[in-house]
């Protein structure tokens, strides 16, 4: 089992190749040059497990991950797009939690749960949080999934914002 919270971002493993090549130019911008293409090309690869048979995910974001400007407009209609048809696989569970909400918990930064060992999120790598940390975490995450909206909600949440992103595209 594999939950992914984030605030801002479209998880990894959910990411089309060019939402990805934004991340790995934003990643070489902090830590200096690397090879984007490689790093677009390892990205898509974890993608691989999406498939595997046993696996199961539970993705938690904020709808701000979205609208704000990740990458260029026509990137973010098309990894919306990506969004919605991953949420129909029977073991992916997508979480969206809609702008307004009152959150029970301040989330402080994104973590990854793999089964129940914490990984906190940073710029350009994920680090090990300790053991004692993990009920934290799985508290954390269940009270953000209890706050999101999934199935054909968060698919409504991703049309809408299709449809802003559209709306941003300048004609000519």
């Amino acid at each position: 089992m594999i939950r992914n919270f984030e605030i801002t971002l479209i998880p990894g493993l959910l990411q089309t190749p060019e939402y990805a090549r934004y991340r790995e130019l934003e990643i070489a911008r902090i830590h200096g040059i690397r090879d984007i293409d490689a790093g677009v090309a390892a990205r898509m690869r974890r993608q691989d497990v999406l498939y595997e048979p046993g696996r199961t995910f539970e993705f938690i974001i904020l709808e701000a991950a979205l609208r704000i400007g990740a990458c260029p407009a026509d990137a973010m209609i098309g990894q919306l797009d990506r969004l919605n048809v991953l949420s129909q696989l029977s073991n992916i569970t997508l979480g969206i939690i809609p702008l307004g909400v009152t959150l029970p918990t301040m989330p402080q930064n994104p973590f990854i749960l793999l089964d129940d060992v914490p990984y906190v999120e940073t710029y350009g790598r994920s680090n090990a949080a300790s053991v004692s940390e993990s009920e934290s975490y799985k508290h954390s995450a269940d009270a953000l999934m209890a706050e999101a909206v999934t199935s054909d909600e968060a698919r409504h949440l991703c049309m809408r914002a299709v449809e802003w992103w559209r709306a941003q595209v300048k004609p000519g």
